[in-house]
Parts: C-alpha cells; sequence; structure tokens
C-alpha cells in the first residue's frame, strides 16, 4: 500500500522545510532524519503526537506515515490531564512530543530527535486490533483530549490531497507559511499538499501580531497564503496589505464564514496583484476539504462555498422551501472518497471502519443554486423556531455582524440570547431595531448579555 508521502523522494535537492530556527532542510534531510524512527515500526502502533509547527513534527509525521503507523494528532497546549485521560482510552504503544512536555507517567524515554523525545510505553498489558487502513486520528476542532476524534484512512487523506493540489494549481515551485496548528485538520492539509506537490513550507508559530511573523515572512516571501476568519479578522485590523501580494499567486480561507465585507476588501487586492482567493468549505470527517469557490466565481457569489473538490458529489436531504432564498433548504450531504472511517472515543474503536458508503451528513444547513453552487446558511442544531419563525442562528450571527454588532446568539425555541464580550460602546436603541427587522421577533423573544471574552477553538472560532 503506497502512502501519502511515498513519491516525495523524487525531490530530494530541493528545499522542503524552513525551519524555527531558519535552517533550510531538503527533502532528502526530510526523509534521511524520517529513517532514523523506522526501527521503532516493527508492527502497526497507536502514538499519541503532541503536534506544533516545528521541523521535528514533520520528520515524524512523514515517517509514520510511510510506516503505516497510526497517529493521535494533539495540539500542543494539551494538558496533561488530558493526556492522562486519552493514555487510559487509547493505550498507545509510543508518545512523541517536545522536550518541555511535563513528565509522561508510565512511558519510558526511548529516543531523543533534536527539541523532541519519543517516549514507549511501560507497562501497558492491553492488546487491541488497528485497522490496517487506519492513518490519523483528528479532532474536529483542534482542541482537548476529551473529545471524540475522526478517524482517517490512507486513502481519505490521499484523496483529498491529489484533490485540492489539482484544484489549486500547487507546484514545487509554491512556497507556503504555516499559521495554525498541525492538530487542525485544515492546517495539516496544508502540509500534505506542499509536501506532496514537493513545495517549500515555511515553519511559524508567531501570531501575525507578532512582528516576529512579519519579519519571517518578509525574508521567505511565501507565495501562498492560508487562514481561518479569525486570521483574516485580525489582518484586517492591522492591514490586509500587510500581506505582500505582489508575491502572493493565491490565498485560501476555510474554517468558518468570513464576513463579506472582509471577502470585498481581500478580492479588491488580489484582483490588483493579480492574486487568486479560494474561499473553501470542508470538515474534518471529510479530510477536510469538501468544496472550493474559485477566484473568478467569487465577486458575484459572496456567501458561496463553491463546488464540491474533484471526486466528490453533494446534494441536500430533508429539503424545505424558504422564501427569502428561494431555493430548497436542507441539511447537506457529500459523497466522496475522502469521508471518514467514523468517530473513535477509545481502543476499542480502531478495529472499526464506519465509512458507510462514503456518505457524509454534515448537520450544516444549505442549499445548492443552479449553477451547482454549495450555500451555507447554518448548522442543524443551530436552528430555533420561535412564534412559528424559523432562525438559524449562524445566519443571525452574520447579519448581526454585518451591522457592526460583535456578538454570537445562542438560545432554544423560548427564546434567543444574544451574547457579547462586552456592551459599553452599544446603541442599545438602533440593536433593537436592526435585531426585529432582521428576525420579526418582539423584544420579549429575546434577550442580550454581557459575558467577557468569548471561548475559541484553537483557530478562533467562536465556541458556542
Amino acid at each position: 500500500m503506497s502512502s501519502l508521502f511515498s513519491s516525495i523522494n523524487k525531490f530530494k535537492k530541493r528545499t522542503a522545510i524552513i525551519d524555527n530556527k531558519q535552517n533550510v532542510h531538503t527533502y532528502e534531510d526530510l526523509l534521511s532524519d524520517a529513517q532514523k524512527f523506522k526501527k521503532f515500526f516493527k508492527k502497526k502502533n497507536l502514538i499519541l503526537v503532541v503536534a506544533d509547527n516545528t521541523y521535528e513534527f514533520i520528520v515524524f509525521y512523514v515517517a509514520a506515515l510511510l510506516n503505516n503507523q497510526t497517529l493521535i494528532i494533539l495540539n500542543s497546549d494539551i494538558t496533561n490531564e488530558d493526556v492522562k485521560i486519552l493514555v487510559k482510552s487509547y493505550y498507545p504503544k509510543f508518545i512523541f512530543c517536545n522536550k518541555e512536555y511535563k513528565k509522561i507517567e508510565n512511558f519510558n524515554k526511548i529516543y531523543d530527535f533534536n527539541d523532541f523525545s519519543l517516549y514507549n510505553s511501560k507497562n501497558f498489558k492491553i492488546k487491541y486490533p488497528i485497522n490496517k487502513k487506519l492513518s490519523i486520528l483528528i479532532s474536529t476542532s483542534g482542541t482537548s483530549g476529551r473529545n471524540k476524534y475522526v478517524k482517517l484512512s490512507n486513502e481519505n487523506i490521499m484523496q483529498n490531497t491529489n484533490s485540492i493540489i489539482k484544484m489549486l494549481k500547487i507546484s514545487k515551485e509554491d512556497k507556503t507559511i504555516t499559521t495554525m496548528s498541525p492538530s487542525y485538520s485544515y492546517a495539516l492539509s496544508i502540509i500534505n499538499t506542499n509536501l506532496v506537490s514537493g513545495a517549500q513550507i515555511i515553519l511559524n508559530n508567531y501570531s501575525l501580531i507578532d512582528k516576529n511573523f512579519w519579519i519571517i515572512s518578509n525574508k521567505y516571501q511565501p507565495n501562498n497564503f492560508n487562514g481561518v476568519p479569525y486570521i483574516y479578522e485580525i489582518l484586517e485590523k492591522i492591514g490586509l496589505n500587510r500581506l505582500n501580494f505582489k508575491k502572493l499567486k493565491y490565498i485560501t480561507q476555510a474554517g468558518g464564514t468570513l464576513s463579506e465585507d472582509i471577502k470585498k476588501k481581500i478580492i479588491k487586492l488580489c484582483d490588483k496583484h493579480k492574486t487568486k482567493f479560494f474561499v473553501m468549505y470542508g470538515q474534518a470527517e471529510a479530510a477536510p476539504r469538501i468544496s472550493i469557490l474559485p477566484h473568478n466565481l467569487l465577486k458575484k457569489n459572496l456567501s458561496s462555498v463553491g463546488f464540491p473538490v474533484l471526486g466528490g458529489k453533494v446534494w441536500i436531504e430533508d429539503k424545505v422551501f424558504n422564501k427569502e432564498s428561494k431555493f430548497y433548504e436542507g441539511e447537506l450531504v457529500y459523497k466522496g472518497k475522502n469521508v471518514f472511517m467514523g468517530y473513535s472515543s477509545s481502543f476499542k474503536d480502531l478495529k472499526k471502519d464506519e465509512s458507510k458508503n462514503n456518505l457524509l451528513k454534515t448537520g450544516d444547513i444549505g442549499y445548492v443554486d443552479k449553477k451547482k453552487l454549495i450555500f451555507i446558511t447554518g448548522r442543524k442544531k443551530r436552528i430555533v423556531k420561535i412564534f412559528g419563525i424559523r432562525i438559524s442562528l449562524d445566519q443571525l450571527d452574520q447579519e448581526l455582524k454585518k451591522k457592526n454588532f460583535n456578538c454570537t446568539c445562542s438560545g432554544d425555541d423560548k427564546k434567543i440570547i444574544v451574547n457579547f464580550e462586552s456592551m459599553k460602546n452599544i446603541d442599545i436603541q438602533k440593536f433593537h431595531k436592526e435585531f426585529m427587522s432582521i428576525t420579526k421577533l418582539l423584544p420579549r423573544f429575546y434577550e442580550l448579555k454581557e459575558i467577557g471574552k468569548f471561548k475559541r477553538t484553537v483557530t478562533g472560532k467562536i465556541i458556542h
């Protein structure tokens, strides 16, 4: 069985990685260092990997996939308590993490690789089968060890990686810079597509508000940039033109809905410098891309997430006619070979393959227009019906954002709660007018609440 990285040896002399210390590593270096771990992989093992944007992580990730290992990929800010929970749930054979990580109980250090160490389990006597196709377990949000994990096969990852490479026309001449944790499926996908293409990856762990990010970016001048809405919101505040659009071949956005106002500003800059802007939609369960909206269609379809990726299909189930959109809306269903093997919450789930004919019920509500473009209008679980009025809380969040109200809505079929971080500068009278105009609800059906800082995932998405 070929691995995702089976063919990267053809790029041997090309630069693969510019690491955090600004050392340059070729693909030959990468494969040579990956070979150092082969002796530990005599059979298929389950390994916890505490991931960050480091050369060590990339080397181990490549080594593990080349040798048919199964990885649980964790965010570097995971707590010791969450690691303990995962160890008790999965009984992994190895843990690979930064040397600075706290002492790991019941594990012995067996190998050091630069700033990382490999630990071996001391006394786990539990033996369990692992599906031979299973490559990666990744969280749906890139957060804690208490989540259920998405099981991805080698084929899932390869199918999606190859589709994205073709649709974005990624080549060995490309150069990207990391902006998100590789424990997040979108960020890991960027690593996959660039390595398989023989492109360069500039490793960065700085935030965009840190001057060091811009020092690195200006020095190495990546020709593509990728981010979630939160990243583009930061960019918009500090100045979108800080991105060197003259050098950019394309930029991508995924991981949620970006405001149309910011999209328009990005489109204007992209058009000026002949840079392509791709809006994408996906879920970890689809390894992770489901659709891509080409740049040439973006201006006239600002709220669309595009067409299905190559080899994929999308349709609507449980349709209800929406008078506003004038389309039948319902749950989006996706079919493709990138659809996952099911969820996992313990070692007992590692043998199972529950891919269900490559079908994924996304839980997202939306519609497909006459051009076959996909539009997302909300989450199935974030729909309320008050006084006979059906309201998508996700859509309501977006509409209020357009009116410059930075808030997030929650609630049930009796009342909507509108949550603000701070209400100091809120024009309450204007808010009531706008809210009632959007929802047609009287004030007794909603309540304003000040909650302080919004809780966010590692990618900046607000946790409801």
